[in-house]
């Protein structure tokens, strides 16, 4: 596979033609959200990470990748519902508990 640093839009346009090919497929949609979030597209990443998630509704990955976005748009309360959820499909995922208390912290 494509590295996601090095050559994003082409990652992004192969997996475009994957998707395309098979629309079903839940982590074509999760790594090109990872390539657009690499950009900082974000709303464009959380659209990929919420089409994985209607395909599989769990998919760790989605949801944490999902909350790294809304953490950084600064919507700490989507983050937090994405990391909660994402622990609660994983629950010994210490980086996920470390980013929830983060956006808790950011919060106030």
């Amino acid at each position: 596979m494509l590295n996601t640093q090095s050559n994003p839009q082409q990652l992004i346009a192969h997996l475009t033609q994957l998707i395309n090919q098979y629309p079903q497929e839940a982590m074509a949609y999760h790594v090109r959200g990872l390539a657009y979030y690499h950009q900082a597209a974000y709303s464009q990443a959380i659209a990929d990470y919420e089409q994985a998630i209607r395909i599989n509704p769990h998919f760790n990955e989605a949801y944490f990748s999902r909350a790294n976005a809304y953490f950084d748009l600064g919507n700490y309360i989507q983050a937090i519902a994405d990391y909660t959820r994402s622990i609660l499909l994983s629950p010994s995922d210490a980086v996920a508990y470390s980013n929830r208390g983060n956006a808790y912290m950011q919060m106030g």
